[in-house]
């Protein structure tokens, strides 16, 4: 392993070296390629299980969208690329598949819903940093709805604004992912549900960043299909702050907040 200096500046491949930067850090470590090549992974027999593997991967991957897909009305609130976080904590849920074979696990979300509770979008600040209160909440699966019950927020009390930013408010996010799960018939892993559920938000008023918010509720339910036993309800909520630009418009400061899930069912 090399590390680059002397004002080269370049990631990836060339030849059989590869450059790539250090999480956290500005240095860019070379080293060479190692390991089969893909056309052997494909075709030795040695690596057959590696092939059962990776396509089952594809069913980590598909479910790590549609959940991103249904938090993304506070997905710019994240710190860092958590997709990655997603896929691992969906590969542990496809290990649980009690039925289907190597190859063919899907990932049963309705199963295992609580692995996924509390998943943070942040990991320089997390919500608890800067919400210094409990919230209160509940999904109701027999209308898709959620609530979640906000405390009062007093500015350097139980809330933090650490960037001094001039306004704040709390977005409440209801979506629904369904399992996925190998289709024979198509050879491919695919939602259990055809049709897609979107997001729905609700939130409060942008408050000005000296300002108490009284308590309030938030509750939104999602326009779902008539059968929503495909589907695992997901609630989310995120802390955002915003620029004000004019009178009526105000920016929200992109990576800057938190987000995370409150609850699954």
């Amino acid at each position: 392993m090399a590390i680059i200096s002397g004002g080269m500046n370049f990631t990836g491949g060339m030849g059989d070296f590869c450059a790539y930067r250090l999480p956290g850090s500005d240095k860019i470590v070379v080293r060479r390629k190692s390991g089969p090549g893909r056309q052997r992974i494909k075709q030795d027999k040695a690596y057959a299980i590696t092939r059962l593997n990776n396509e089952e991967w594809k069913a980590c991957t598909a479910a790590t969208a549609t959940l991103i897909r249904s938090m993304f009305p506070v997905k710019h609130l994240s710190d860092y690329p958590y997709a990655g976080a997603l896929n691992g904590l969906f590969r542990f849920i496809q290990n649980e598949d009690p039925a289907a074979p190597l190859g063919k696990r899907g990932v049963l979300i309705s199963q295992h819903p609580q692995r996924l509770e509390g998943f943070s979008l942040n990991r320089k600040q997390n919500f608890e940093s800067y919400i210094k209160h409990p919230l209160q909440f509940g999904i109701n699966r027999s209308n898709a709805s959620a609530t979640v019950q906000l405390p009062e927020l007093v500015p350097g009390i139980n809330l933090s604004n650490p960037a001094g930013h001039p306004l704040y408010r709390l977005v409440m996010v209801l979506g629904a992912v369904p399992d996925i799960v190998y289709n024979e018939e198509r050879k491919a892993f695919l939602p259990v549900a055809g049709e897609e559920v979107f997001p729905v938000v609700a939130a409060t008023d942008w408050q000005p960043a000296k300002q108490r918010m009284p308590a309030t509720e938030l509750r939104a339910a999602v326009v779902s299909p008539a059968d929503t036993s495909d589907y695992t309800l997901v609630l989310s909520i995120g802390l955002e702050f915003g620029i004000p630009l004019t009178n009526t418009e105000v920016r929200p400061v992109k990576r800057y907040g938190a987000a995370k899930i409150l609850k699954m069912g």
